[in-house]
Formats: structure tokens, sequence, C-alpha cells
């Protein structure tokens, strides 16, 4: 651990918090990485439930207090992510030798999950 550093977090409400990053480098690399927490989506001002259920949920029921081109890109961005995403997955199937699914036979979880 090298320090700290400060992260605005908006919560769907619109009330902003601030919470306290480690900052951590790397011994093989020497770069420097933050630990972030779970409700912190890297690279996103709002926290990980809002952009989850602005990508889960239909556009009307949305309830997170932003803009629409902030959900409008959100929902662009995870849509962009997600083939790659899947690829990870089955890669790291494969790895581990395991099976890969095609269609899931346990109710699905929700997107961020």
């Amino acid at each position: 651990m090298i320090g700290s550093r400060s992260r605005k977090l908006v919560h769907a409400t619109g009330e902003k918090s601030e919470l306290v990053i480690r900052r951590l480098r790397c011994i093989g690399c020497r770069k420097i990485h933050h630990e972030l927490p779970d409700c912190i989506v890297p690279y996103k001002r709002y926290e990980s439930a809002c952009v989850e259920n602005v990508i889960t949920l239909e556009p009307s029921e949305v309830d997170v207090a932003a803009d629409h081109s902030t959900l409008f890109r959100w929902r662009s961005w995870f849509c962009s992510l997600a083939a790659y995403l899947l690829g990870c997955l089955e890669s790291i199937a494969i790895r581990f030798h395991l099976e890969v699914v095609e269609e899931s036979s346990a109710p699905s979880q929700t997107a961020h999950h």
C-alpha cells in the first residue's frame, strides 16, 4: 500500500458520498492500482446498483437521478462489452476444463452478477 485517495460516489437518489480508496503498487509491474469495493463500477461515478438497474430494467422503470443521455451511454457501454465479457467467461471455462454452457439451466441473475 502506498497511500489512499478520495473517490466521490453518487447514489440512486442523487445523494453524494466520499469514499477513501487504497492505492497499491504491484511488485511485479511497479504500476499503481486502486482497490475498489463492490459498490463501485470502474470509471463510473454512480454506485454499481444504479448502473445495474439501468442495464436490467426497462427505461420506464428506472429510478436513478441521472440524465437520459447518461443512462443511454451506460446501456451502450454494457452492450458493447457484453460479447467480450462472455468470451472471457468461455475462455476461463475452457482453461479450467469446465463445460461451456450454451443456455442457463438456473434462473438468471442480474446483469451485474
